[in-house]
């Protein structure tokens, strides 16, 4: 497994974070995707950034 922190962004700032174990960047994305809120966020391993949540494509997908 890896760990991955899903970082949910306001005002320019990291404002809460989330732990995310998964198999893989693909199933992390797909968990990221079931709690991300409409608001900016970030998925991260390590010092990698894995993706950026837009709220203007979460509040699409509803």
């Amino acid at each position: 497994m890896i760990d991955y922190r899903l970082y949910w962004i306001r005002n320019g700032h990291f404002y809460r974070r989330e732990e995310i174990e998964a198999e893989s960047d693909e199933a992390a994305i797909a968990e990221a995707e079931r709690r991300q809120p409409d608001a900016a966020a970030e998925l991260w391993t390590g010092a990698r950034k894995v993706r950026l949540f837009d709220p203007a494509s979460a509040s699409s997908k509803a």
